[in-house]
């Protein structure tokens, strides 16, 4: 049941201008997350309140007419600091997430628990007829994925999956450009890099569990602290890099090309963090996607001429190959561990040009053969969109900005958003799809789709080969 609650449009639009700059793609929905405007409050279950799951909790806490009533976490220290985040003394809390599906007064659940548990929790609670939101990556295995999915399906429960560059008004710009306007051309590579400089190492080795019976539960679970504490350093409970990371990357790569990869192939080590961990510290990957024309693609990616196609004699059957056939895209996925230079970005490199994206700016260069284009109310000449010119890509429009990259003039910085980010915006898409029932941007079969693209790197790189990933595979 969705509680009746009064509410006033209004006031809600004043502070919501982001979710009116947010670009609407192709036959991607508009954002319409409007937490106010049919007037009813949604209750709320958590599970997992560990830092992940407390971050977005106090962003949540915060939105109108929605109200978390219940915890769950097997570690009570969690517990207790997700019932200070959420400021009500009559919160409902519990360590085993059965009980809490079985007796609290919920509409739906966030699901925010490491990877391993994903799975379980949230079939567990679309079975139990509520709606979901998971964070990424949706399962550790793709029959995990799978079951998500069928149960979904069964139930007629969406579940809503925590990609959220998805809901960027600045990716969702980058696409519009790319698409819309065509403004890289063709797409030959992508390089995608997240690199920390840090030990993801929690507590100290040789720690047991504390004394008490509230940590029975958490016995019951794990075969000791470390599994627990650090459990994104174990196979079993971990997909590593891959999924922590490189699935928000991977998903910004598919999204963009429009299709999913052919083939993966990659190198992963443990070489500089040398403790009691499995998963890699380092992962250098590469993808094939197979680029298709279609309609949503052709005028991007196949309608161009090479500039001075003439001069490189490459002839008109040369020509209408390009214009007609597929081609393999690369995508270029790099994590390390010991350095954290270029930090999280993906490159987008077209034959006109480079998108560079981050989670709060984007910034586009004109390769020097590139067609003029008009930027703002100034139209720009070849030679300066090449040697002097980037456009700064915000959540509304694209500014002019004066920079040469290959000199060190600082760094550009677009209009700060005000008001929500890209985290509100996905949080609050959620809650307003389980008010109306409406189908999430992000649903089930994108985040099992991304999950395949991860795990299956993974894969590649623990068995050391290229493995073709067929249609078949995806959904």
């Amino acid at each position: 049941m969705i509680h009746k609650h009064p509410s006033d449009r209004r006031d809600f639009m004043k502070t919501s201008g982001l979710l009116a700059a947010a670009i609407s793609l192709g036959a991607a929905p508009a954002i319409t997350a409007n937490a106010q405007d049919s007037g009813n409050l949604i209750q709320v279950g958590w599970i997992g309140t560990g830092s992940r799951g407390n971050h977005l909790l106090r962003k949540v806490v915060k939105l109108p007419n929605v109200k978390v009533t219940a915890l769950c976490d097997l570690w009570p220290p969690n517990l207790a600091s997700g019932v200070q985040y959420c400021a009500d003394p009559n919160i409902q809390t519990y360590q085993r997430y059965e009980e809490m599906l079985e007796k609290a007064d919920i509409d739906c659940v966030v699901v925010t628990s490491p990877i391993h548990w994903h799975a379980r929790h949230s079939i567990a609670a679309m079975k139990a007829g509520k709606y979901v939101f998971c964070e990424k990556t949706m399962a550790l295995t793709i029959d995990e994925a799978t079951e998500m999915v069928k149960v979904s399906e069964q139930t007629g429960k969406f579940l809503q999956v925590g990609l959220q560059r998805r809901y960027s008004p600045i990716y969702r710009k980058a696409l519009s450009l790319i698409y819309n306007e065509c403004r890289l051309g063709r797409i030959t590579l992508i390089r995608c890099q997240w690199n920390r400089n840090m030990a993801w190492r929690r507590g100290y080795m040789g720690e047991d569990f504390p004394p008490g019976k509230e940590y029975d539960v958490v016995r019951e679970c794990y075969p000791d602290y470390e599994h627990w504490w650090n459990w994104r350093f174990f196979w079993e409970s971990s997909g590593g890099i891959m999924t922590e990371l490189g699935s928000h990357q991977l998903d910004v790569a598919s999204w963009v090309l429009g299709c999913h990869p052919s083939a993966v192939m990659g190198v992963g080590g443990k070489d500089y963090w040398l403790d009691d961990r499995e998963i890699f510290d380092n992962v250098n990957v590469i993808y094939e996607f197979k680029i298709e024309p279609n309609d949503h693609n052709r005028k991007a990616f196949f309608s161009s001429e090479p500039t001075g196609l003439a001069e490189c004699r490459q002839g008109e059957e040369a020509l209408r190959k390009l214009k007609e056939n597929p081609y393999i895209a690369k995508v270029v996925y790099t994590s390390i561990g010991a350095n954290s230079h270029d930090g999280a970005s993906e490159q987008i490199m077209g034959e006109w040009g480079t998108i560079l994206l981050t989670t709060n700016r984007g910034v586009l260069f004109h390769e020097p053969s590139a067609p003029e284009m008009a930027w703002g109310d100034k139209a720009m000449s070849k030679a300066e969109q090449a040697a002097r010119a980037a456009a700064v890509i915000t959540s509304g429009a694209t500014h002019n900005l004066s920079m040469a990259p290959q000199e060190d003039q600082g760094e550009p910085v677009g209009r700060p958003m005000a008001g929500m980010d890209f985290e509100d915006i996905e949080l609050s898409e959620f809650f307003d799809c389980v008010r109306s029932g409406r189908k999430p941007y992000c649903d089930v079969v994108k985040g099992r789709n991304d999950a395949v693209m991860v795990l299956s790197a993974n894969t590649a790189m623990l068995e050391n080969r290229r493995i073709e990933l067929g249609e078949d595979l995806y959904m």
